[in-house]
C-alpha cells in the first residue's frame, strides 16, 4: 500500500475529513457532548478523535499535526469547554488555556482573568505568536455552570 493509495482510501472512507473534538470537563457534561459529536461525526463521514485537553497540556501544535489535516492543509477542531465562576477553565483544561493565553500575548494573566480596566501594556508578551493557530478551523462550545 503506497501513501497515495492510503490518501485515496482515507478520502473515500472519510469524505468529511479529520475532526478533533477536545473537551475541558469537571463533571462529565463536556465529555458527553464530545462523545455525541464523535458518534454523529462518524455517521456523517468524518474521522473523529476525541481528546481530553489534559492530554494536550501546553502542546498547542498538537492541533496542527500533519496527519490530521485535510487536502487544503487545514485542521479542524471543536472545543467543548465547561467553565465555572466567571468563565474560568476546568482543571483538565487550565494548562492548555494558560499556554494559549501566553502565546496570544497575555504574559501575566490568563485571558479569563482580564477585565475591562486592564491595560494593553499588561497584556503583552515577548513570545506572542499571532500565527499559532494558522491552519486550524475551529469552533468553541461553552458550557457554563449558571
Amino acid at each position: 500500500c503506497t501513501f497515495s493509495n492510503f490518501l485515496i482510501w482515507i478520502t473515500q472512507t472519510y469524505p468529511g475529513g479529520h475532526l478533533t473534538v477536545l473537551f475541558g470537563s469537571e463533571s462529565g457534561t463536556a465529555i458527553s457532548f464530545a462523545k455525541q459529536i464523535e458518534r454523529e461525526g462518524k455517521q456523517n463521514g468524518f474521522k473523529v478523535r476525541v481528546v481530553d485537553l489534559n492530554d494536550v497540556g501546553e502542546n498547542i501544535k498538537f492541533l496542527l499535526a500533519e496527519e490530521y489535516r485535510d487536502n487544503g492543509n487545514n485542521a479542524r477542531a471543536i472545543f467543548i469547554m465547561s467553565t465555572y465562576g466567571e468563565g474560568a477553565p476546568t482543571e483538565n483544561a487550565k494548562l492548555f488555556v494558560d499556554a494559549l493565553s501566553f502565546k496570544a500575548g497575555y504574559e501575566n494573566k490568563a485571558i479569563y482573568e482580564f477585565d475591562a480596566e486592564d491595560s494593553a501594556e499588561e497584556k503583552k508578551s515577548e513570545e506572542n505568536d499571532s500565527e499559532l493557530l494558522k491552519g486550524l478551523n475551529y469552533a468553541v462550545f461553552g458550557l457554563g455552570d449558571r
